[in-house]
């Protein structure tokens, strides 16, 4: 049985005005989906709203579930709730997940995310206590759409790499030298 650990990657608007993952979290979801097998777990990390009524990881299943039932399969998932205020950012994900399902801290996890945030989310889950027994780095094509303000720099790939290699830098700052994994 494979656990699969799903960092929930933002949201966008369709063109119907309804909220979607964004273009990157609906590619990692998708190449999920032709990995997953029945018996697998699939576990959404707690993330943001950004100030809407709905959360990322709870979209992000939605999603999953209508890719699954195209294609008459199941798997056991389980959301994360995001019981904070603050922004959710990926060290939090870990820490999150891992308080509401502490009994993934004792098995090897597989990780799955976008390929320019997957060394920071291993590093960050890794620091909180996951075994991560393999990560899966999803090359993303960038889509044009309406993706919420705060993630803007999706679109831009220089950008986003500039963005998480200074987000990784501040990660490993916080945790070797203050000691803080929060």
């Amino acid at each position: 049985m494979n656990v699969y650990v799903i960092v929930p990657e933002g949201i966008s608007l369709n063109d119907n005005n309804q909220i979607i993952p964004s273009f990157v979290f609906r590619q990692v979801l998708e190449y999920l989906s032709n990995i997953l097998q029945k018996d697998s777990k699939v576990y959404f990390a707690p993330a943001n709203n950004f100030n809407t009524k709905y959360f990322e990881q709870n979209i992000g299943l939605q999603y999953l579930l209508e890719i699954l039932k195209k294609k008459n399969m199941r798997c056991q998932t389980f959301v994360a709730k995001s019981n904070i205020n603050n922004y959710i950012d990926t060290m939090l994900n870990a820490k999150l997940l891992l308080d509401q399902y502490p009994n993934l801290k004792d098995i090897h996890v597989e990780l799955v995310c976008a390929k320019l945030h997957s060394k920071r989310a291993k590093f960050c889950f890794e620091n909180i206590g996951f075994k991560i027994k393999t990560t899966h780095k999803i090359e993303i094509e960038v889509i044009k759409e309406k993706i919420v303000s705060r993630l803007w720099y999706y679109q831009y790939p220089i950008i986003h790499k500039v963005y998480e290699y200074l987000a990784f830098i501040r990660d490993i700052f916080l945790v070797k030298f203050l000691g803080k994994l929060l």
